[in-house]
């Protein structure tokens, strides 16, 4: 895993290695280029240096995805993998906004940029050297400045009463290993509590954290981006919402990176009440966020919704609701892989996406097994109802994916 040495850092900053940098970019940057790509710049430039430039060329080049900048910033491989969209980042710093802020763990700078445009002061701390150099460049790159501390996340030469809030995001891997366990973070979460115990936090941790056994929390956020789960956020103190413990938001950007949508639901804006019934006209898949947030009940009754099963997170209901992915039931029957073929054929059915929930299926074996063939295609939800396994022949309703939140007229 790439991370760029002091040496290298010194050199892509300056203006021989800038123009080295815009070399690199004209390269194809592939896989299989990489050998060509490589001897082309070790014509100028020695084996280190060469390496370097084709590293953070191949890493600018990912990173579009995730800054709208990338192309005026460094990374290491590490950072950027960690590192969520900027659409992600400011939309979590605008809780920071006119405050004093220290950024623990601010790395290569990526979560700083959000809270920099934000923060009255933005302190950037890392024990890392080369980071902070990486961390003031970056910045730089959006016209944003911090005040730059070299120093443990644990122990900052800084008064706390002169703090308003901090942010971390601790280090989640062990190498090429993900960790999952809290107390096995870098640094771990129960430390950053003792050691900031009465300044708000807001902790950026893994989707899939156990947040419920964390009682310290005030407010735990799920946020999705384009319907892909990023992060989870753990909020304190003036940070956190009042009355809230639970939040989805879900975020909608262009490909350029320009927000185009943002919505929140949170365990306040409705009871977890709704009941269990048979399938109505449409079926619903709830956003990534409601469902790692433990909201699937609060949405279902917000909307006048129902599940089929306690455990399942497919709602449905008989009004179409856009602003989530829906499903326009044309069959539902109990699973049979002879009559799931039959019928597919008679529809003509050439492609079909497999969805499954509570069942030991695998959706791209039985793909095969259907052998489909025609001009159609079709959604196919099996879940287990009950002790039956239920099959859906469904359509996408491709308008209401892509409408605001409620329900058509």
């Amino acid at each position: 895993m790439y991370e760029p040495d002091a040496a290298a850092v010194a050199f892509l900053l300056g203006s021989e290695g800038q123009g080295w940098l815009a070399t690199a970019e004209r390269l194809p940057l592939t896989a299989a280029s990489r050998l060509s790509d490589l001897a082309k710049l070790r014509v100028g430039l020695p084996a280190n240096l060469a390496a370097a430039v084709l590293e953070q060329a191949s890493l600018r080049r990912r990173a579009t995805a995730k800054f709208s900048r990338a192309a005026q910033m460094l990374f290491s491989d590490a950072a950027l993998q960690q590192a969520t969209s900027e659409v992600v980042g400011q939309h979590r710093a605008s809780r920071f906004a006119g405050l004093r802020v220290a950024d623990l763990t601010c790395g290569i700078g990526g979560d700083s940029l959000g809270i920099g445009a934000q923060a009255a002061i933005l302190y950037a701390c890392d024990l890392d050297h080369t980071r902070l150099r990486l961390a003031r460049h970056n910045l730089a790159a959006y016209g944003l400045a911090a005040r730059l501390i070299q120093a443990d996340a644990l122990r900052l030469p800084l008064k706390l009463a002169g703090l308003d809030a901090i942010f971390a995001d601790p280090g989640r891997r062990s190498g090429a290993r993900r960790i999952f366990v809290p107390s096995d973070y870098n640094p771990p979460l129960a430390t950053l509590l003792s050691t900031y115990r009465g300044v708000a936090m807001g902790l950026k941790v893994a989707p899939g954290i156990d947040y419920e056994q964390l009682a310290w929390v005030d407010e735990v956020e799920i946020v999705s981006l384009n319907g892909e789960v990023k992060e989870a956020v753990l909020w304190t103190g003036g940070l956190a919402t009042t009355g809230v413990r639970r939040r989805a938001t879900t975020l909608t950007a262009s490909p350029n990176l320009c927000l185009q949508t943002s919505v929140s639901f949170t365990d306040a804006d409705a009871p977890p009440d709704c009941p269990v019934g048979p399938v109505g006209r449409y079926l619903y898949e709830p956003d990534g966020a409601i469902i790692r947030a433990g909201l699937v009940r609060h949405y279902a009754h917000q909307h006048g919704l129902w599940q089929l099963e306690p455990l399942i997170a497919y709602l449905s209901g008989d009004h179409l609701l856009v602003g989530v992915r829906a499903f326009y039931v044309e069959e539902a029957a109990p699973y049979s892989l002879k009559r799931l073929t039959a019928r597919l054929r008679e529809l003509h059915v050439g492609v079909a996406e497999i969805k499954k929930r509570g069942l030991d299926i695998d959706p791209d074996d039985l793909r095969k097994r259907l052998k489909l063939s025609g001009p159609h295609s079709r959604t196919i939800i099996l879940i287990r109802v009950g002790n039956q396994p239920m099959m859906y022949i469904c359509v996408e309703e491709k308008a209401a994916a892509e409408g605001s939140a409620g329900i058509l007229p």
